[in-house]
């Protein structure tokens, strides 16, 4: 069960006051919850540390529904979801496992994909020690199971899974047209919000988006870059994120997809499913009020009719291969 105490601060503050007020918030974490987390990690010292035994990892697009699938989900008291810490742990996997994965919270640049290979005894040794420092700093327990959402991970699944080989699956989609038009509308947002962070794509079909700041000297072709590059790009992106977890996923113990249209039209059945292949026990989550299918056809609002003209050329050159798709929403909206 989630027992810190700081949980309990952090939960008497409103998700919504959270969010409107983030600089107050921050404030407020800093002098008043961060004292019991160093008070905490200190005591980590005297203890040991238990076991990270069957985790969950949900993996996706951006902008695939993994986001609202991991805070749901932290509400099951089988489960610890760290969100005090960098929510997708992205500074924490580079750290621990030294690797390269770029986010503007780790302010790496590129985000090569990783094998089993890559794997070795310091790694596992570090990330499993480390992942499970933070689920006790997270309120967990030896009774809880350690779940991490990253889009980042799409990649480098055989990887995790050489740390985690007890590691069980989840994975989140969207359909390709909503997404593509969710993240250009992203990728816009953070261009303004973090100084100039423009988002690039490798056509190396391997690689996830690199983040290029105004002084990196990265060379970039324009109709790869975002904001203002081809949406075809972005459904591409799409493709090679789900196709890459169709031919990867079979390794898990586990796999379980949570289609975000299904799971929007009758949440409670999607749970109880998604309980049943993880061996959790039933329970009933708080939903977020952002669940509505209406964000399914927002894609009308966000692209022009010259994009959605490309989309649509891309969906007709690919069709054989997004239908086929295993674990993806291969729901064609144009």
């Amino acid at each position: 069960m989630k027992e810190s105490l700081w949980v309990y601060i952090k939960e008497a503050v409103p998700r919504d006051y959270r969010t409107k007020y983030r600089k107050q918030y921050k404030q407020f974490r800093k002098f008043t919850a961060e004292p019991f987390i160093t008070l905490r990690r200190f005591s980590l010292n005297f203890r040991e540390l238990p076991p990270i035994v069957e985790p969950i990892f949900i993996v996706g697009t951006a902008k695939g529904g993994t986001t609202l699938l991991g805070e749901c989900m932290g509400q099951h008291p089988n489960i610890c979801h760290p969100s005090y810490a960098n929510f997708e742990l992205s500074p924490e996997w580079c750290q621990l496992a030294n690797i390269e994965l770029a986010a503007p919270s780790t302010k790496k640049e590129h985000c090569p994909p990783l094998s089993a290979e890559d794997v070795t005894e310091e790694i596992c040794q570090s990330v499993r020690e480390g992942f499970a420092r933070i689920m006790i700093e997270e309120g967990g327990s030896k009774n809880t199971r350690f779940l991490n959402k990253s889009p980042h991970l799409w990649n480098k699944l055989p990887f995790v899974h050489g740390i985690f080989p007890d590691a069980h699956l989840v994975v989140s989609s969207r359909d390709i047209v909503s997404s593509v038009a969710s993240l250009k509308e992203t990728w816009a947002k953070l261009e303004k919000v973090i100084g100039g962070l423009k988002h690039y794509l490798p056509e190396d079909s391997q690689h996830c988006w690199s983040c290029i700041r105004p002084n990196s000297s990265t060379p970039i072709e324009p109709e790869r870059t975002f904001p203002g590059g081809d949406v075809s790009v972005l459904a591409d992106y799409w493709l090679r994120v789900y196709q890459t977890i169709d031919e990867q996923a079979s390794e898990f113990n586990a796999v379980f997809p949570v289609r975000n249209r299904e799971f929007a039209q009758n949440p409670d059945l999607v749970f109880s499913q998604l309980h049943q292949a993880l061996h959790l026990p039933d329970v009933n989550y708080s939903l977020p009020i952002r669940l509505r299918q209406s964000r399914h056809q927002r894609w009308r609002e966000i692209l022009t009719e010259q994009e959605q003209e490309s989309l649509k050329a891309f969906i007709e050159a690919h069709y054989n291969q997004i239908t086929s798709l295993k674990y993806a929403d291969t729901t064609i909206a144009l």
